[in-house]
């Protein structure tokens, strides 16, 4: 455990010095130089990460770095908050791989809001009879945003819900941040693709699409831009050519598929001004030129997007 918390020490170290690099250059030296964000990754490293009520201290400790700091200082303690949420995520779940969950714990599998009446009638349709301790870890579980998910029998936690934003920072952070941190849950809370098929409407790929643009022209630390430029060319490649199992191209005719044809001319209409229209402005010419069919030529551009 001692060498985890010190490897996990040495990537904010590493981050704090390296992450103000760009539009947030500034950040460097105001973390660096503030001993309560000093205090805060240290609190941040010695989390049980086994525990998850040992959130609630570090929520805490970085609501409580808001009540005096600048508006640059409460995006700094953000951010390692949110840093650490990704990690404690990703550590609870070499826990589970570890030492798995009852068979049981498939009815907790999607729910993102215990208690309320639609969870607990469902939970009392499934079978099951629950434990009082296993219904507060689900409690918890839903209270610091996450949720039960399986894949080929095996669990894991994923983020479900909003509730550690919206309940302890939304009004504390820069609205920049805050939109960055609130769609990238809801990439979790509900999924572009499950099975390789589109879980969402070409609609709704078309908003995500232009709100990950937007997003990553803020002004953000430049690994989280990264990251928005990531999901956005996602949302781009899903609108151009499909994904497995939910083509934009027919098998058979290499023709494009009618509804994306219409999701396409809809970026290209309703969305001027903006880099995927252009994009997709091109796309369109370069389509008709092949007889809207996809092409060695048309799989080229993709390929290139």
């Amino acid at each position: 455990m001692k060498s985890i918390k010190f490897l996990f020490l040495q990537f904010f170290l590493c981050f704090i010095f390296t992450f103000g690099q760009t539009n947030f250059r500034y950040y460097k030296d105001q973390i660096a130089n503030n001993n309560e964000l000093s205090e805060q990754i240290k609190i941040v490293a010695s989390v049980n990460y086994n525990e998850l009520s040992s959130l609630d201290s570090v929520i805490s400790k970085t609501r409580a770095l808001f009540l005096n700091q600048n508006s640059v200082s409460k995006d700094s303690a953000f951010i390692v908050f949110w840093n650490y949420y990704h990690s404690f995520k990703d550590n609870y779940n070499n826990q589970i791989a570890q030492i798995g969950l009852p068979k049981s714990y498939s009815a907790f599998v999607n729910i993102a809001d215990y208690p309320s009446k639609k969870s607990e009638q469902r939970l009392n349709k499934s079978g099951f009879e629950f434990t009082e301790s296993e219904l507060t870890f689900l409690k918890k579980l839903n209270r610091f945003g996450f949720k039960l998910t399986s894949q080929e029998g095996m669990f894991e936690i994923t983020f479900g819900n909003k509730r550690i934003i919206e309940d302890n920072f939304r009004d504390l952070i820069s609205k920049e941040l805050y939109l960055f941190a609130s769609k990238y849950l809801d990439e979790s809370i509900t999924p572009f693709a499950y099975d390789g098929a589109l879980s969402i409407s070409l609609n709704e790929v078309t908003k995500r699409l232009i709100v990950w643009e937007r997003i990553s022209r803020l002004q953000l630390p430049i690994y989280l831009i990264e990251q928005a430029n990531e999901i956005y060319k996602k949302y781009l490649k899903a609108i151009t050519a499909g994904i497995d199992n939910s083509p934009a191209f027919n098998f058979t005719t290499k023709r494009l598929n009618k509804n994306f044809e219409n999701a396409l001319n809809d970026i290209a209409k309703n969305y001027k001004g903006t880099n995927s229209a252009v994009k997709i402005s091109q796309y369109l010419e370069l389509l008709k030129k092949n007889k809207m069919k996809k092409t060695q030529e048309v799989e080229i551009f993709i390929n290139n997007l």
